[in-house]
């Protein structure tokens, strides 16, 4: 598969069979021949599990009112199906989809960035409504037990919403966490509720006892909230960076993924499965760490002079360039000291259980 999501996608037509066995009169409103083929199509299923999650909310309030923590469930479930939504139905606006590979995920991870660089990922949020990182496989760890698989970015009424997909390191299996920025509202996938067990078990659907995400967090010494804000940070940088790279190339775009749409012809038929592994469902641009950019740092000037020394710790910045300084490109600002030679020196305050590079993904 060319990415996470279109490992997602791929099994949906038996997921939906498996929806259909469950709950009769999922897809009754189909005709014939669209019956048939959201039985065999993943993209086609994929696109009506998408659009069925929507009701999630209604059918827990009505069929299974009386089951703990149902409601909470199918929250996450629309929740979930709003971010797929871009990718498989009629949104108006076309998501920014990147594939970051190894390295530059590595350079990325867990570094401080300047205000400007936040301000740069959440206009481009803005205009693209929903960002989607892939992530290689193993680049990005939670804990010795999990790695990230995919992070969705999407602007919504109350901010930005952020959904990391996790997996078991070795395996596909999926963990979802979804928060706002800042991390003022979370959304687990609930696997860990002993009451959500219990409404699959009834719907028979076997589930495995899993572990909370923030016991995982504690097992790795650090909080579920510095995790967030390290991904945060993260998505910034991968956003900033993979559109600013374009601006410094001469607005050349990066190579793109392998590419079939649903419709196209090699995806039907005998020839469907050998299709899907070699080309992507999506849009998806192929990242690397090769323009990035960590040289040495450039003195500046400026009129306003410190009256001590201070220590800078290091941090990605938007570097001005190009005609009249018109556009930008992420540049890593190395750790070193501020004011002049002679001036007394400041100690600067280590914040105890800080997200160090590494330390909590």
């Amino acid at each position: 598969m060319q990415t996470w999501l279109d490992w997602y996608v791929s099994g949906s037509s038996k997921t939906l069979r498996r929806m259909c066995e469950q709950f009769p009169g999922t897809i009754e409103t189909l005709d014939a021949k669209l019956h048939q083929r959201a039985l065999t199509d993943d993209a086609f299923a994929f696109r009506l599990i998408v659009e069925r999650s929507r009701y999630a909310l209604s059918a827990a309030a009505s069929t299974y009112a009386g089951y703990p923590g149902a409601k909470k469930m199918a929250s996450e479930i629309v929740v979930w199906g709003e971010s797929l939504a871009p990718f498989c139905l009629q949104t108006g606006q076309a998501p920014l989809a990147a594939a970051l590979d190894r390295d530059v995920v590595r350079e990325l991870t867990g570094t401080r960035l300047s205000p400007e660089v936040r301000r740069y990922a959440r206009e481009a949020v803005a205009r693209h409504r929903t960002v989607y990182l892939d992530i290689a496989d193993r680049a990005l760890l939670f804990g010795d037990a999990l790695h990230v698989g995919a992070l969705f970015v999407a602007e919504v009424e109350s901010g930005l919403r952020f959904t990391a997909v996790f997996g078991e390191v070795g395996h596909k299996a999926v963990r979802r966490l979804t928060w706002l920025e800042g991390g003022d509202w979370i959304l687990t996938d609930q696997h860990h509720d002993e009451n959500i067990r219990k409404f699959h078990a009834h719907t028979g659907m076997a589930v495995p006892a899993l572990r909370p995400l923030t016991d995982i967090a504690r097992d790795a010494g650090i909080e579920l909230r510095e995790v967030l804000e390290g991904l945060e940070n993260f998505a910034y940088l991968a956003t900033t960076y993979t559109l600013t790279e374009m601006e410094h190339a001469e607005r050349q775009p990066w190579e793109m993924l392998p590419y079939r749409p649903a419709n196209h012809e090699c995806r039907h038929g005998r020839k469907s499965s050998a299709a899907a592994k070699k080309f992507s469902l999506f849009r998806v641009w192929r990242v690397s760490a090769r323009h990035l950019d960590r040289g040495e740092r450039n003195s500046g000037t400026g009129g306003w002079k410190l009256g001590h020394r201070v220590r800078v710790s290091g941090h990605y910045r938007l570097q001005p360039f190009g005609p009249k300084r018109s556009q930008r490109r992420l540049r890593w600002i190395a750790q070193h000291e501020r004011g002049p030679r002679d001036g007394p020196p400041v100690t600067p305050i280590v914040r105890i259980g800080a997200f160090h590079h590494q330390a909590a993904l």
